[in-house]
This record gives C-alpha cells, sequence and structure tokens, in this order.
C-alpha cells in the first residue's frame, strides 16, 4: 500500500511540475510570429468540455480544410455574440494563427485574431493580458492547494491520530 501512495506523490508532483513548467514558459503572441487567413465565414460553433467548465470555439471558412479554433484559454476574450449578430454567411473575414501554438494534429490552428468589418472580435492583446496573468493566477492556487493539502494531513495527523 505504501508503494500506492509513493508513486501517487510521484505523480501528483510530476504533474504540477508540468503545469508551472508549461505556465513559466509560455511567451506572448507576437504578431510578426502570426499567419494571416483570409476568407469567406462559414461557420462557428462553441464546444464545451464535459465538466463545462472550459469552452472553445471551432470556425469554419471557405475552401480551408484546417480545424481552426479558439482555445479555451482565448475564449474570455472573444466576443462570440456580437460575432453571432454581426457576421453573416460568406462574408469576408481575417483570422490570425499562432503558429508557436502546438497540437497533436498538424490541421489545427489555433486562431489568436478576429476581424471582420473593421472590427476586432478576438484581440491579441486581451490574450498577451491572459497569459501574463496566468502566470501569477496558477502558481498561486497551486501553492494555496498544497497549503490546503498540508493543513488537512496535520489535522489528520494530530487529531484523528491517522
Amino acid at each position: 500500500m505504501k508503494i500506492f501512495k509513493i508513486i501517487f506523490y510521484i505523480l501528483i508532483i510530476l504533474g504540477l511540475t508540468y503545469v508551472l513548467f508549461r505556465t513559466f514558459t509560455k511567451k506572448e503572441i507576437e504578431l510578426n510570429k502570426t499567419e494571416l487567413i483570409r476568407g469567406k465565414f462559414k461557420s462557428i460553433y462553441e464546444s464545451k468540455s464535459a465538466r463545462r467548465t472550459s469552452i472553445s470555439y471551432h470556425i469554419e471558412i471557405e475552401n480551408d480544410s484546417n480545424i481552426l479554433k479558439i482555445i479555451p484559454e482565448y475564449s474570455k476574450c472573444f466576443k462570440f455574440q456580437e460575432f453571432l449578430q454581426e457576421v453573416k454567411t460568406n462574408q469576408e473575414i481575417e483570422l490570425r494563427i499562432d503558429n508557436d501554438e502546438k497540437f497533436l494534429s498538424k490541421n489545427v490552428k489555433s486562431i489568436v485574431s478576429i476581424q471582420a468589418n473593421s472590427k476586432e472580435y478576438l484581440n491579441l492583446q486581451c490574450e498577451n493580458n491572459s497569459i501574463q496573468n496566468s502566470k501569477f493566477r496558477i502558481p498561486l492556487i497551486m501553492i494555496g492547494g498544497l497549503i490546503l493539502i498540508f493543513v488537512i494531513r496535520f489535522f489528520e495527523i494530530k487529531f484523528l491520530k491517522v
């Protein structure tokens, strides 16, 4: 039983280390490192995770077989309702794709900017602010969680004699 506990703790530490590494190494999106795609808007749909906590959006444009996706990290920056009301099918839109964002599949692309009718519906600056906030918020949440675990464990040992 003790070996499972050790393996469990090692997996937790590895997971936390991976999350911290990804958080601290995530760079701001630079305009000159994005790819510009123009095309006629075909459709958009909202995709929610099983727990309904994260939302991503998938956009289709004519003559592009790639999966164009707004990842959950940036979904709060996307003016989805305005986009639905103002952008019509076959309307010309301009997308910027982050070339640094890597997915398992080569045909999935991360959208970091959307413009139509000279109006921006997804803003690069908002995403960069989100990246900077994550570098502070995620470690703080992890530290708070670890403190909570140690406090609970302390009380179990001290008062429940586990």
